[in-house]
């Protein structure tokens, strides 16, 4: 009987460890890499097409950075200097760029979420469901012009390159900025 209770807990630690190397050989190797799965399913699915967020509808002459944050994203407080610099852009733009929040209804309501970005900078806060409309990781950044057709998708913390190209596409779509704004 001691035998055959020592083979039987041998057997399942065995089990145990293939299933956790097997886990983490699906999760390492085999699996996509989520982020940029996710950056491909969201632009795939609507650039060039419709932002689906009613609130920020077309606003003609208008350029907008929604940015798809969560308080309990740690990237997404890491950028903030990033979004603190890019919200200076609009004081040179005459009102024809801005910048809007679009925050998960789980992690707080719609005046927190506001309050709390307008201090860096952000020109309003909208509830959205991230996974309703295929935005599965933040922060997500969405550039949309005037039609309020997305015409660039960023996922993830953006490095210093990428940062740039966020500048230099946000300048292209609205003329009025000049091209040393947003610069560090």
């Amino acid at each position: 009987m001691k035998k055959t209770l020592e083979t039987a807990s041998s057997l399942a630690v065995i089990v145990a460890a293939l299933a956790v190397t097997a886990t983490a050989i699906y999760d390492h190797v085999l699996r996509p890499n989520l982020r940029g799965a996710v950056a491909v399913t969201f632009a795939e699915q609507y650039k060039g097409k419709r932002l689906p967020i009613p609130a920020i509808g077309p606003q003609p002459g208008t350029t907008r950075l929604v940015l798809f944050v969560s308080k309990t994203c740690h990237f997404c407080e890491e950028s903030v200097p990033f979004y603190q610099r890019l919200a200076a852009m609009r004081s040179v733009s005459s009102g024809h760029f801005k910048m809007i929040a679009a925050v998960p209804p789980a992690t707080e309501t719609e005046a927190e979420a506001r309050e709390r970005l307008n201090e860096h900078g952000l020109d309003d806060a909208q509830l959205v469901p991230f996974r309703a409309i295929g935005v599965n990781g933040t922060p997500t950044l969405v550039l949309v012009d005037g039609d309020a057709i997305i015409r660039d998708v960023w996922v993830g913390k953006l490095g210093p390159e990428k940062e740039a190209e966020v500048v230099e596409r946000i300048q292209a779509s609205c003329e009025c900025l000049g091209a040393g704004a947003g610069k560090r």
